[in-house]
């Protein structure tokens, strides 16, 4: 089924095209907007029995109250001072993140970090949020543009680097300083970041496929974009209320999915993924004397008589045989992607059975053989893409 997006499309006349005079006050409501981010922790934490995140919600509350107090005694002092609030931001995301992944936990999601590596696989709900991320970048940044930020210096990163400070010197509010100092607009997009993740969590749990998820995202963004225009422009256009109207939007998006999909079997996992084995993972014995029986003189420096030691003293865990078992596999699907990239990239890349088949003269200079990557194909398990297919010229004479 369609979704309303049409009768909400923007004309080039509706897109923003100036600067906001007060960039400072501007980025300064994005900060404020923490607040919202710790409340919906607060909602999402009192909806499920879930003792887990119980504290990931307390931990936050804790940072930002802090910081604010920290803010509140730099103006005290009359030296305003912004940058405790600023220093909070990540780690409230992340918190925010995570409280997302163990709500996700129990609906069957089993996703516990945020994975963005495209060489990696990724889940259905890291799918979703690269795909929000995408969308964000495409619509969001170029409505609302920034003039370019000032240079406040420089300050030393963990390994002596110089890292420029750049943002804009406020009246009241000291410096507020830009993260993104090449693209200020990634900074404003975090007032609707953290509701466009959960929007996500819920079309995940409620199975939307991922394609129709781009459209809900887009479809909340175009619906708030009165509301964001408010706090751009610094309530000279737009609707006030943007709290209030995202809380209304994302429970009718979820009711939406919800009617729309929830009655599918579930998203459909791929070729592979159905015809992938469990992993099985040793005991920490097993584990152990297996790496140090594969590993021979190829790794001299192992101390296998510590290894022995602490296995005999209970020092590793089956716990810590997982943990690294599971980050072998990682590297191995990273390493796995590379050299599936760099075959991929002298191959030809037809995009469909037929193209291979009528116009393979234009994709190879063999005149015997083709070989193809990446070329989709609807076998008996179902539809996919195959890594690679090789095509045997096949001459026929007709008289």
């Amino acid at each position: 089924m369609e979704l309303p997006i049409e009768k909400l499309r923007l004309n080039d006349s509706d897109v923003l095209d100036y600067y906001p005079r007060n960039p400072d006050y501007v980025l300064l409501r994005v900060y404020r907007q923490l607040s919202s981010t710790v409340e919906m922790m607060r909602t999402l934490t009192r909806e499920i029995a879930y003792s887990d995140s119980k504290h990931l919600y307390g931990e936050a509350k804790t940072i930002l109250e802090k910081a604010k107090d920290d803010v509140k005694k730099s103006k005290q002092k009359g030296k305003p001072d912004i940058t405790p609030l600023i220093k909070t931001e990540h780690a409230i995301h992340d918190l925010f993140l995570a409280l997302l992944s163990n709500i996700g936990y129990i609906h069957g999601i089993e996703e516990p970090k945020r994975i963005s590596d495209h060489r990696d696989t990724i889940g259905t709900l890291n799918q979703g949020y690269n795909a929000l991320g995408a969308i964000i970048r495409e619509r969001f940044c170029p409505w609302y543009p920034f003039q370019d930020p000032e240079s406040f210096g420089h300050k030393k990163g963990s390994d002596d680097r110089k890292i420029p400070l750049m943002g804009y010197q406020g009246r009241n509010t000291g410096i507020v300083r830009a993260t993104h100092i090449y693209q200020v607009s990634m900074d404003f997009q975090d007032v609707i970041r953290d509701h466009e993740r959960l929007l996500n969590l819920y079309l995940t749990t409620n199975q939307v496929p991922l394609k129709e998820r781009r459209r809900f995202f887009t479809l909340f963004l175009l619906r708030m974009k009165p509301h964001i225009d408010y706090m751009f422009c610094e309530r000279e256009c737009g609707l006030p209320g943007f709290e209030k109207k995202a809380r209304t939007i994302l429970k009718e998006l979820r009711d939406l999915s919800k009617a729309l999909f929830i009655q599918r079997n579930g998203i459909e996992p791929t070729v592979t993924g159905r015809q992938g084995r469990p992993m099985t993972i040793p005991e920490a014995k097993q584990f152990f004397k297996t790496i140090i029986r594969n590993s021979g003189k190829r790794i001299i420096e192992l101390d296998e008589k510590g290894i022995k030691r602490c296995l005999e003293e209970g020092h590793f865990t089956d716990d810590d045989a997982t943990h690294l078992h599971q980050h072998m596999e990682r590297i191995g699907r990273i390493r796995g992607s590379q050299i599936h990239d760099r075959i991929k990239r002298k191959l030809a890349v037809p995009g469909r059975l037929r193209t291979a088949i009528f116009q393979g003269d234009e994709l190879t200079d063999d005149p015997e053989w083709l070989v193809c990557s990446e070329l989709p194909l609807a076998t008996q398990y179902g539809k996919g893409k195959a890594d690679l297919v090789v095509f045997k010229r096949n001459t026929e004479v007709s008289c």
